[in-house]
């Protein structure tokens, strides 16, 4: 029996709240991934995700590139073009690169900011300022598209899927990490704006109801949120430790890492591939 998704909002707020979820999550973005203690996190290479936390995993840099693999690992031929939706500074869309020629591969975000890096982390790749809920490409232009935990803030998903299954040629591929929310966040992190609570059986039912089959979805909370939360809890205790935090900046810093993390109902990676012809 097909499961009823969530309804989203209004249609009517929609496209106010599509503005005001842009400029929340451009704010939030701009100023997080370009200070310090994320660039020294991520080892300057620009990436600024959860990762994928393996025992052999040691360094917020190589959990990013894991995570990349394990998505990546969704495309058997890597081959044709690929698009990165909301491709922040161009990190993962450089990887990108370890597989696809340049020319075939393009990056879309609705950050000059972040695009500006882009140009220098990934060139010979096209960037474009758009929005993942407009985007503004012909149908049937990439052979996959990639969006690495982005989702969660589009408005709406169901735009978002049905676009990208539109863009998407026969038998290509969607692929994307995504968070499903949890407890609100204090710090009112620009997270799934348009969503209500929502299942599995629904969230699936999205990517059915925008046209995919053969959808596969792997629950990764352990080896992404809870890894990465594990990781940074590591780091404060090696700051405090070297006397580069106080004990009053370690409690705050752990009380919100605690929040963060109670935010993450589940970290999801998901595949969806449109129908051959």
């Amino acid at each position: 029996m097909a499961v009823e998704p969530p309804s989203s909002i209004d249609q009517s707020q929609e496209p106010e709240l599509r503005r005001k979820t842009a400029t929340a999550v451009n704010r939030w973005y701009d100023e997080r991934m370009f200070d310090y203690w994320a660039i020294q996190r991520f080892a300057g290479s620009d990436f600024h995700n959860y990762g994928y936390w393996t025992p052999e995993t040691h360094t917020q840099e190589a959990a990013c590139e894991r995570l990349m693999e394990a998505l990546l690992a969704f495309i058997p031929n890597k081959d044709g073009t690929i698009l990165d939706v909301a491709c922040g500074k161009g990190a993962s869309t450089g990887y990108l690169c370890k597989y696809y020629a340049p020319q075939y591969v393009t990056g879309i975000n609705i950050s000059e900011k972040q695009l500006r890096r882009c140009r220098l982390n990934a060139p010979g790749c096209s960037f474009l300022l758009m929005n993942a809920t407009d985007m503004a490409f012909r149908d049937e232009s990439f052979d996959n598209v990639l969006c690495v935990e982005a989702a969660m803030h589009f408005v709406t998903r169901e735009k978002f899927l049905s676009q990208a299954h539109g863009i998407l040629k026969p038998g290509g591929r969607l692929v994307l990490s995504d968070i499903l929310p949890g407890e609100p966040d204090p710090e009112e992190n620009p997270i799934c704006p348009a969503d209500r609570g929502i299942t599995r059986d629904e969230y699936r039912e999205l990517f059915t109801q925008a046209g995919f089959e053969d959808v596969q979805i792997t629950d990764a909370t352990t080896e992404c949120s809870i890894g990465s939360r594990n990781y940074s809890m590591a780091q404060l205790q090696t700051y405090l430790h070297a006397g580069k935090i106080d004990s009053d900046t370690f409690e705050d810093q752990k009380a919100r890492l605690t929040a963060r993390h109670r935010a993450i109902g589940a970290y999801l990676l998901v595949c969806a591939q449109k129908a051959c012809k």
